[in-house]
């Protein structure tokens, strides 16, 4: 069961690690194309608390423990859809509608979400 937890917690950083990059990208294409309001740190400071809540709303698919040289090794695979991330993303703007606007109708939002 501890090899099951552990590779659990250890998918959901993973999981959060890439829609963290992923949010970051977002951000980075919006401000080449020439805004100034996605470097305030208050937008930046929400933007991650925003993907942090990421990992406690996704939830493993399959989590297995195989015995391998006397040691239990946990596998585990979690998910999370592209509309539940973009709910938990506009969740943690909720306060800050310019932030999200600007965020939300971004090219680079729409394209991947």
């Amino acid at each position: 069961l501890m090899a099951i937890e552990r590779a659990n917690q250890q998918a959901k950083v993973h999981l959060e690690k890439q829609i963290g990059q992923i949010t970051e990208d977002i951000r980075l294409d919006i401000e080449k194309s020439g805004s100034t309001t996605v470097n305030n740190t208050d937008f930046i400071i929400i933007l991650r608390e925003a993907h942090s809540e990421v990992i406690n709303a996704s939830s493993p698919l399959t989590s297995i423990a195989k015995k391998m040289d006397g040691h239990f090794r946990g596998f585990s695979n979690v998910r999370i859809s592209k509309s539940d991330v973009k709910l938990l993303l506009e969740i943690g703007f909720n306060g800050h509608p310019k932030y999200w606007g600007e965020f939300s109708g971004s090219t680079a939002f729409q394209d991947y979400f």
